[in-house]
C-alpha cells in the first residue's frame, strides 16, 4: 500500500465531493483565479452528491465571493443585487 492508498482511503465525501467540483472547472476552464469562479451545472452537482453522499444529508451549495473585500456575500443579498440589476436593464 502506497502513501497515496493511504490518503485516499481516509478522505471524506466531503473531500472527494470538492475535489470533483475542482476537477470539472479545471478540465473545462483551465485554472482560475482567486475570485474566478464558476458555477458546476446542477446535473452534475445532482451526480456527485448522489455518488458522494453527505452524512447529514446537507450541503453547502454555491458561494459568492465579493472580488473587493474577499468576504461571501450572503445568498439573499446577491439574489437583490441580481434583481435591481435587472431591473436596471429593462427599465
Amino acid at each position: 500500500m502506497t502513501g497515496d492508498d493511504l490518503h485516499f482511503r481516509h478522505m471524506k465525501n466531503e473531500n472527494y465531493r470538492y475535489h470533483a467540483y475542482r476537477s470539472y472547472v479545471k478540465y473545462i476552464y483551465g485554472l482560475l483565479g482567486k475570485f474566478n469562479r464558476k458555477v458546476v451545472p446542477a446535473c452534475l452537482v445532482k451526480r456527485i452528491r448522489e455518488f458522494y453522499p453527505s452524512d447529514s444529508g446537507s450541503y453547502v451549495g454555491y458561494v459568492h465571493i465579493n472580488p473587493e473585500t474577499g468576504e461571501e456575500v450572503p445568498h439573499d443579498e446577491l439574489e437583490q443585487l441580481r434583481m435591481e440589476s435587472y431591473l436596471l436593464l429593462f427599465s
